[in-house]
């Protein structure tokens, strides 16, 4: 997965929510279900609000 929730790891290789997204790779080749832990993961999504935070 190179684009989550708008993240595109191209443009931030850095974010740290990679590594949760590539945990959950390790464990799952499907698309849906990697996408569905993550959308399930509490400190993922904060990671996602955290890197939209002051960009509104």
């Amino acid at each position: 997965m190179n684009i989550y929730r708008g993240i595109d790891r191209y443009k931030f290789p850095n974010w740290e929510g990679w590594k949760i997204i590539d945990d959950y790779a390790k464990i799952s080749l499907n698309e849906t279900t990697i996408k569905q832990l993550c959308d399930n993961n509490i400190q993922l999504q904060t990671l996602v609000k955290s890197h939209y935070k002051g960009k509104e």
